[in-house]
């Protein structure tokens, strides 16, 4: 299921560029002063979630790559 996010300490930013989905990702600051603009935004990525589900399932094999590569078992 697609999720909108609100980026506080740098960590989902990162997060969403891994999987390529940066577009999930919004600002406390912007939200408050564009709320109309937020909800038309979140709700386009509701209707466009097969495409978000497809972009995270392409990149989580690079993803799951890298984790083995920064904490092998």
């Amino acid at each position: 299921t697609p999720v909108f996010c609100f980026g506080y300490q740098g960590k989902f930013e990162g997060l969403f560029q891994l999987l390529g989905l940066p577009e999930l990702l919004g600002s406390i600051d912007a939200a408050a002063k564009q709320r109309s603009e937020l909800v038309a935004h979140v709700l386009a990525l509701t209707r466009d979630g097969d495409s978000v589900k497809r972009k995270i399932a392409d990149r989580l094999p690079d993803i799951n790559t890298w984790s083995r590569r920064n904490l092998p078992l």
